[in-house]
């Protein structure tokens, strides 16, 4: 990845590490992102937690591909997964754009609530951005 995208990956990682431990963990994924909307939990296929865990070993399946993972992501594991998904970008600003829908980097969650984005809410409070307003 170049300098442009490592900064992106970078913000967003310290965006969601909500404790500064230099981890994501359940606990930090818990209080940016709401997991309740996904359909596997609307339809009672899944607990909430199961569904944060399984979005957690998304980040670490490429870099761990043997062994066992902890669903605890690493900044490496988090720059090696947005390095896959940025091989098949080739615009810098495209990949701004993706990392903004996904993550709200510009802080509109507020905005994307209709949409029903994971993270337009917490799971505590709907009605707030995911990084407080």
């Amino acid at each position: 990845m170049n300098e442009f995208r490592r900064d992106l990956v970078e913000r967003v990682f310290i965006i969601l590490d909500r404790d500064n431990d230099g981890l994501i963990d359940i606990s930090d994924m818990k209080a940016v992102y709401n997991a309740r909307r996904h359909p596997d939990v609307m339809h009672g296929k899944k607990s909430e937690e199961a569904t944060l865990n399984e979005f957690l070993d998304t980040f670490q399946q490429h870099h761990n591909l043997v062994g066992r993972r902890d669903k605890k992501v690493t900044l490496q594991e988090f720059m090696e997964y947005y390095a896959n998904v940025g091989h098949s970008i080739d615009s810098d600003d495209y990949f701004s754009v993706i990392m903004n829908n996904a993550w709200n980097l510009s802080g509109n969650a507020l905005t994307y609530q209709t949409l029903e984005k994971g993270w337009a809410g917490r799971a505590d409070d709907d009605t707030q951005s995911a990084y407080g307003s």
